[in-house]
């Protein structure tokens, strides 16, 4: 029988990559998470690699930095901004060190002025190495973070490769945009 996870994308196999425990990424627990970012951040280290609390609180600071809250650490969930829960999730999310991040909609629910900075850090948290997969709405914000897009047509894949390549996709702009009869 089969691996159903023995898949290759778009040449890659990703058959052989272990993935780290994960959640959901649900902003509403957000809202009602006990304590403030640093307790937060520490709490799912515990669950994940760190036992000891120094060593946990030391990391979930440097996490917090490295996602620019760290003048927010001391602030419950609650009282951040969206853009700043969102900045909270993916520190929540790399407490645990995974190899690869799902992520949804990212920049969803966001002002527009808080979008760039998003954006920078999903930037600066590939430059780590991990892996991303995200599904986005915003093309601008797909076609400036993405190395590959792989799109789809109710549920079927029309075009993978370099974002460049898949804006000239005729497939893509029919389905995306729709085509033009000039009649």
């Amino acid at each position: 029988m089969s691996n159903p996870y023995d898949k290759q994308v778009g040449g890659d196999h990703y058959s052989k990559m272990k993935i780290q425990p994960a959640e959901f990424i649900n902003e509403n627990k957000l809202l009602f998470a006990e304590g403030n970012a640093i307790k937060y951040i520490c709490r799912h280290r515990s669950k994940g690699k760190e036992k000891d609390i120094k060593k946990a609180r030391d990391k979930a600071l440097e996490i917090i930095d490295f996602v620019d809250l760290i003048e927010k650490r001391h602030h419950f969930a609650k009282e951040l901004s969206t853009g700043q829960r969102k900045r909270l999730e993916m520190a929540r999310a790399m407490a645990i060190e995974p190899k690869l991040f799902l992520m949804d909609e990212v920049t969803g629910g966001v002002d527009q002025k808080t979008i760039p900075g998003l954006v920078e850090l999903i930037k600066k948290l590939k430059k780590t190495g991990v892996t991303i997969i995200t599904i986005e709405h915003n093309i601008n914000i797909i076609m400036e973070i993405s190395d590959n897009v792989l799109a789809l047509d109710q549920g079927k894949r029309i075009a993978f490769g370099p974002p460049k390549e898949i804006q000239k996709n005729k497939q893509v702009i029919d389905a995306y945009l729709g085509t033009f009869d000039a009649a």
